[in-house]
């Protein structure tokens, strides 16, 4: 730029040829699934959430029904075996989604308190869940805690002077992922 050199001397080099293998996506394995849901168990217990996240991924992991269906229905939704999911719009169906007994009473008691219009599966500070903030905050987050305590080094000395909650926020907050 400043003249120093009569020309460019990159434009003169060939491009390193640049290929990369995409990862094959794949479902998590009842394991992990497993994994996340205590991770999402303890993070709850150490924020003190007042409505935990752990209840609302084990109903979306459970049902089995999109995210955005399940997080549109209400209390009054909630029957004895199902969540009677809202109409969707256009093309999309949401019929039902079948839940076992002992998930229908603890989401009772989850929603305990709270009218019958108020949503079904609340997030953190009691608002309607969103799915992109659901999936950004609590679940990423529960994912990592998870992943960093099945690949921490237990035999290795220097693990005693760290905790996993905060290797797995730093690892977050390092990926532009947090």
């Amino acid at each position: 730029e400043i003249g120093l050199l009569p020309s460019d001397p990159l434009t003169r080099w060939r491009r390193l040829p640049f290929n990369v293998t995409k990862r094959k996506r794949r479902a998590f394995r009842p394991d992990e699934v497993r994994a996340i849901l205590d991770a999402a168990r303890d993070l709850d217990m150490l924020y003190a959430r007042r409505y935990p996240a752990e209840i609302v991924l084990r109903t979306l992991v459970t049902c089995g029904n999109r995210p955005g269906a399940v997080f549109s229905a209400n209390i009054a939704h909630l029957e004895h075996d199902r969540i009677n999911l809202p109409p969707g719009e256009g093309k999309k169906r949401n019929g039902a989604g079948t839940l076992p007994p002992e998930l229908v009473k603890e989401l009772r008691l989850f929603c305990k308190g709270r009218a019958g219009s108020a949503p079904l599966l609340a997030s953190s500070n009691g608002s309607r869940c969103d799915v992109q903030n659901f999936y950004k905050r609590d679940f990423i987050q529960a994912a990592a805690l998870a992943f960093v305590r099945a690949n921490w080094p237990a035999n290795e000395p220097a693990a005693k002077l760290a905790d996993p909650v905060e290797v797995a926020s730093i690892v977050l907050n390092n990926s532009g992922k947090w």
